[in-house]
């Protein structure tokens, strides 16, 4: 049922790239759709370790996603229902319905300590839902630095304290409260 709900949510935020572009027929050029089953040469395939633990990359005909892994939860602070997913074209909503988004690119840094508390005081006064409910030190951070085929990059810092306890700071290009969201292990 979970699976379907998935599913559903994927093909919901997909629509409005299909009925833009039923309407541009005739139009010009309409973007080329993704093969999921056999993506482009340069699409990210696979998501670097610890990443690969939390996330899965999703496919549509325009867009990759990065969505939770089976074995995680992820949600927004304010809900827990809506389902968190990022897509390929999150340094540019604007672009979605006119082009296919993908990633070309999905590197992951771990940060120093010093970094980690450098990133997490920053965090705390820029992402203020962030600021007011993570008190606790971070434990480790990892910053995925992902690249879609517009060549348009976003980070993703993900503030590690323990599997119950992980939140993922989205910056595309400034980092936001509406678009970050809190991660936790299904398996305690």
């Amino acid at each position: 049922m979970k699976r379907l709900a998935a599913a559903a949510l994927l093909l919901l935020a997909a629509a409005p790239m299909y009925l833009a572009r039923a309407h541009s027929e005739g139009q010009g050029d309409v973007p080329q759709a993704i093969d999921c089953r056999k993506p482009p040469a340069d699409a990210v395939s696979t998501l670097p370790a610890p990443l690969d633990r939390w996330a899965r990359l999703e496919c549509t005909p325009d867009a990759q996603f990065l969505v939770p892994s089976r074995d995680w939860v992820w949600r927004y602070p304010a809900s827990f229902t809506t389902p968190v997913l990022i897509p390929a074209w999150t340094p540019n909503p604007a672009k979605a319905a006119a082009e296919t988004h993908y990633f070309v690119s999905a590197a992951l840094e771990h940060a120093t300590a010093e970094q980690a508390r450098m990133l997490h005081e920053r965090m705390a006064e820029e992402v203020s839902i962030y600021g007011a409910m993570a008190q606790t030190p971070v434990r480790e951070v990892y910053t995925l630095r992902a690249e879609n085929n517009h060549g348009e990059h976003f980070d993703i810092h993900f503030m590690y304290r323990s599997d119950q306890d992980v939140w993922g700071l989205v910056c595309a290009p400034k980092c936001g409260a509406e678009i970050s969201f809190i991660m936790s292990s299904r398996n305690p």
